[in-house]
């Protein structure tokens, strides 16, 4: 008595198959979400304080007195480092965890300025 599978090429083909269905339907789920929160992001640098904005469907707003930042730092990874992009952190008071501000064009030109903000209002 001789036994019969399934073909084993075509149990991988149906796999992948699956697999890539499965991160199509995913992405059609995710690529809203990553659009409203690129657009629901800003980071203003006005007058007297910096003002943080995120989120999609509850906000959340951050204002920081110049006179209250501490330190400023900028993080790139390799990505970022090749494509010009990077994540700010804003410690201000006690805040051990700062705000951070993610995949911000040109950091290094945005921290600049906001260290010229913070020279002008001591």
């Amino acid at each position: 008595m001789k036994e019969y599978k399934q073909s084993s090429t075509m149990f991988v083909i149906t796999i992948l198959f699956d697999l890539i269905l499965g991160c199509a339907i995913i992405g059609f789920f995710l690529i809203p979400i990553h659009i409203l929160s690129h657009m629901n992001q800003s980071l203003i640098i006005g007058t007297k304080s910096l003002v943080l904005k995120t989120g999609i469907l509850s906000t959340h707003t951050h204002e920081i007195r110049y006179s209250k930042i501490n330190s400023i730092t900028v993080n790139r990874g390799i990505l970022g480092s090749l494509l010009g992009f990077g994540t700010i952190t804003i410690f201000a008071g006690n805040d051990v965890s700062g705000l951070k501000f993610k995949n911000l064009d040109s950091p290094d030109k945005v921290k600049r300025e906001i260290d010229e903000m913070i020279e002008k209002n001591p």
